[in-house]
């Protein structure tokens, strides 16, 4: 079997996945009025307990113990079950679900936080 006949057999085999890579990258590529290509945001989602606070982020140490960067902005909303909250509720070892977006530095630009009042904090004046 010589190398072209290979190549035809590999690509026969796996042109499913050949066709869902092409989507996906057609998918993360979108076309700007311009006709310029330019990268879709990348959605990232993180969850676990708050570790610091400071005036425009907070870090998110997950269950892996790894120490995300969550930046907040004016953006940023924030919801215990379906009420609307405010930076000011945010406590440190709050558990918090995080959905932004990824940062070229490595953090993390919140869109959306949820919060979870342990029913220990609950009591000691928390809202919930």
């Amino acid at each position: 079997m010589n190398s072209a006949s290979a190549w035809h057999i590999i690509t026969r085999k796996h042109a499913h996945t050949l066709a869902t890579i092409a989507l996906v990258g057609a998918l993360l590529t979108t076309i700007a009025p311009q006709g310029v290509a330019r990268a879709a945001a990348v959605h990232v989602r993180v969850q676990g307990h708050i570790v610091a606070i400071a005036a425009h982020q907070i870090k998110v140490r997950d269950r892996l113990s790894v120490v995300h960067m969550v930046m907040l902005t004016s953006a940023t909303t924030y919801w215990y079950k379906l009420e609307a909250r405010s930076a000011r509720d945010l406590k440190m070892d709050m558990r918090v679900y995080v959905l932004g977006t990824a940062n070229k530095d490595g953090s993390i630009a919140a869109l959306k936080i949820h919060l979870y009042y342990s029913k220990a904090k609950k009591t000691a004046g928390a809202h919930g």
